[in-house]
């Protein structure tokens, strides 16, 4: 039996509870036959299973067939725990929100290690709890003394939380529980009286505002075959009040297009969109529903409503082969829409994707068009946003809500002619088949797969580079990650886009997609015959994390392109920088940061920006350039010392022929670099979440990144920077200078090196407790200067 029904408890209108909160059951018995190996999971509870793909493992998943009424899973050599592959099998329902799950284990075979329960996970496409597996479970365990056992995973780490040492007397009924961010953990002998595991609850953040698949499991953790049957299972999901995004996603907006999106995906190119809502057909909504809407019409190709209550949407859920967002080729967002004059509220738009399907208002799964961008004529306009840079904007498009009214829907009437998601007209790029194949191979032996702007390829030498390669899992994500961070690079910090020839005299006035092979060792980023090529094999496809290469590699590719790419000795640190760009910006998908940046630069602040030792780590300048360019007079200045002027100068050079006239490149470099000891950029939080990680860390960052001051014993009253740690060209050094007064006077002088041209620039820096709230003083060259301190300023800095 298989049912789905509202649960009204306690004193509830509307099937909202008395709290506020929306309760909904889903049952199964398990007594409709079902091979979901064979026949997935279509019209059933469940949204999916794990066992078939790369890295699962599987021998029977069914109802009802090997054992009549119930769940029969069985499976050999699955792991959830180190080495974490193969997987065992999981059979889920993706739940937004908190729940009660409860089954009955019905037969368990008593063979070593066999496990089985309840399992609560987030989805590891994206890592949406950080890198690795993260889940929690309860499980029945009655072998090795064990019983009713409590586990869990954190970033690929397992804990094993408690059991209650019943072994065989365990009871058979388990219950998960999840509320908010704490995890309960419950067994019964009948499926009515239960008693909480002693380490239960458990409290984990991770977990919390996420979708989870909550379902059941079953793994050996051996070569042992084993099996668990399950009945009874019961899902009851608590929907908690609405609450606004953490974040909203406000994409490039165009009113008014001259034409309409295409599909560029399709053969021949440019056939139609992908139309979500056309409305063409009278009185019929095309499986689109609506809350809080009355008065509907389809007519004439427009669908018209009434708003009868505040937020009011129209929504289409549940897409089958919904658009692939992966590949670039729909990374637009159109639709014609007709509004009242003088509408005062945003348009927003919320989605779910294969990854996290259906839609919950306080999702970062949204996009918004405020109100000072929509035309107030109440006439009809058409709406176009790029969305290539929306951080969720991923996987597989399943759901669509839009609320054309915003907030204030409440006797208001809108019209709609159609909404849909494609490519731009003509935005096409041809394949570039001029590849270094691997010696003793030819064309013939290619196989490829394509994203709008980047080609995978593979030969039999792939499987050799790497035993475990897999196109179809690794040629999604090396793409992916291709085309994400072509959208940072060059829509977000403006470099010009890769995609003719590096040398001039070779282009047709055609745009070509990046290679990319799999065929040799390494992981690089080449030229051949006028084109960048990008060289990863299989070893560095295993993932999408900070650590990946593809950032790193494809930011080369991009360097190569720009007409005035900097000297060699710049190249590795600003393609981490660039590495750096990509990870911050999809840093709500790929999690903790905190090995993405070494701490090396910090012990020698001291070395020059260009210094061998420092080739693939100084990437201050870079962020310094995004963040301050602008105070400097260049306000693209990250990308237009690349684009700009002739090709091979230092960074230093170029910059300086990029400021305004009468700006010297020292005071530049200065005020911008003099930001690092105190992390206070645009993305600070994510820079001290590495660099300030725990109060060790912390002191240990602003040990390394000062020196103290030397008496000079024959100038009474004058104090020096030692020898060692005096900064280099275009480096810097800070003193903590301790305040008698709230006015500082501070005098400096640089030694005079014979032979040199040296320089000075130097600033006085106030601050609050734990370096907070830096205030800056002018840049400065050598002399006197006064500095006078605010009342919360308690620390001051040379």
């Amino acid at each position: 039996m298989m049912c789905v029904r509202l649960v009204f408890l306690g004193s509830a209108v509307f099937g909202l509870l008395c709290n506020g909160l929306q309760a909904e059951t889903v049952d199964d018995y398990f007594d409709v036959p079902r091979d979901y190996l064979t026949e997935g999971v279509d019209g059933t509870i469940w949204d999916g299973f794990l066992g078939l793909a790369s890295g699962q493992t599987v021998n029977q998943l069914n109802a009802s067939s090997v054992r009549a009424g119930e769940l029969y899973i069985a499976s050999a050599g699955g792991f959830y725990a180190e080495p974490w592959s193969p997987l065992g099998p999981f059979l889920y329902k993706v739940v937004n929100g908190d729940f009660i799950a409860t089954v009955q284990v019905t037969a368990y075979q008593d063979v070593m290690h066999n496990n089985c329960g309840i399992m609560a996970r987030a989805s590891r496409d994206p890592d949406l709890a950080g890198t690795g597996e993260d889940w929690v479970s309860i499980d029945y365990f009655p072998i090795w003394n064990c019983g009713n056992f409590a586990r869990m995973a954190n970033d690929n780490v397992r804990t094993e939380l408690c059991h209650n040492e019943r072994a065989w007397d365990a009871d058979t009924w388990l219950q998960l529980e999840k509320s908010g961010a704490v995890f309960h953990f419950r067994h019964s002998p009948d499926g009515v009286n239960w008693t909480e595991l002693a380490c239960s609850p458990v409290t984990r953040a991770d977990l919390s505002g996420i979708p989870l698949q909550v379902g059941l499991f079953q793994a050996t953790y051996s070569a042992n075959s084993g099996y668990a049957v399950f009945d009874r299972f019961s899902l009851t999901i608590t929907t908690p009040p609405p609450q606004p995004p953490p974040s909203w996603t406000q994409p490039p907006l165009t009113v008014d297009p001259a034409d309409r999106l295409v599909n560029n995906v399709s053969t021949p190119k440019g056939q139609d969109a992908c139309v979500l809502g056309r409305w063409d057909t009278a009185g019929q909504m095309d499986g689109w529903t609506s809350a809080g809407l009355a008065d509907i019409t389809v007519a004439n190709g427009v669908l018209t409503a009434m708003g009868t209550e505040e937020a009011a949407y129209l929504e289409l859920s549940s897409m089958v082969q919904g658009p692939d967002l992966d590949f670039g080729y729909f990374d637009y967002v159109q639709f014609r829409l007709k509004l009242p004059a003088g509408v005062q509220d945003d348009i927003v738009i919320f989605y779910g994707t294969s990854a996290a399907p259906g839609i919950y208002s306080g999702s970062t799964r949204n996009l918004l068009i405020p109100a000072a961008s929509i035309p107030q004529d109440g006439q009809w306009h058409t709406y176009r946003l790029d969305v290539g840079l929306a951080v969720r904007w991923r996987d597989c498009l399943t759901d669509l809500r839009i609320y054309p009214l915003g907030k204030t829907a409440a006797g208001r009437t809108f019209s709609i002619d159609y909404i849909e998601t494609g490519d731009l007209p003509g935005d096409v790029l041809l394949v570039n088949t001029d590849l270094n194949i691997y010696s003793g191979e030819s064309f013939s032996d290619l196989e490829s797969m394509e994203s709008k702007h980047a080609v995978f390829w593979w030969s039999p030498q792939s499987y050799q580079r790497y035993a475990g390669f897999d196109p179809q899992v690794m040629g999604r994500r090396a793409l992916r990650m291709i085309e994400e961070s072509l959208q940072v690079y060059c829509k977000k910090l403006n470099y010009l886009e890769p995609f003719e020839s590096f040398e001039t005299w070779r282009r047709d006035g055609n745009r070509y997609k990046i290679n990319h092979v799999t065929w040799y060792d390494g992981f690089w980023c080449g030229g051949w015959n006028g084109f960048m090529h990008i060289g990863i094999n299989g070893w560095g496809l295993l993932d999408e994390g900070w650590g990946n290469p593809m950032p790193h590699e494809f930011g080369h590719y991009v360097q190569g392109h720009q007409p005035g790419f900097l000297t060699g000795g710049h190249w590795e640190s600003h393609a981490n920088f660039l590495r750096n760009a990509r990870n911050i910006h999809y840093a709500e998908i790929l999690g903790d940061l905190s090995g993405m940046m070494g701490d090396r630069i910090f012990d020698v602040t001291n070395f020059r920006q260009d210094h061998g030792s420092l080739i693939y780590n100084d990437f201050r300048i870079h962020h310094v350039l995004q963040d301050f360019g602008a105070e400097a007079g260049v306000p693209n200045a990250v990308a237009d010392v690349w684009i700009a002027g002739s090709k091979e100068q230092t960074i230093y050079t170029k910059l300086a022929s990029l400021l305004p006239t009468g700006t010297q490149v020292g005071d530049a470099a200065a005020a911008g670099l003099r930001h690092w000891p105190f992390l206070d950029f645009s993305v600070g939080d994510v820079f001290k979440s590495i660099f300030w990680d725990g109060a060790a860390n912390e002191a240990l960052f602003k040990y390394k990144i000062g020196s103290h001051l030397i008496p000079c014993h024959d100038k009474p009253g004058w104090y020096r920077v030692p020898f060692d740690r005096a900064p280099e060209r275009f480096a810097y050094m800070l003193h903590v200078l301790t305040p008698t007064d709230e006015a500082v006077t501070v005098e400096l002088q640089g030694f005079d090196l014979a032979g040199a041209t040296e320089d000075w620039r130097w600033s006085l820096v106030a601050a609050e407790d734990n370096w907070h709230n830096p205030r800056y003083s002018e840049v400065f060259t050598p002399g006197v200067q006064t500095f006078h301190l605010l009342p919360e300023e308690s620390l001051l800095f040379l």
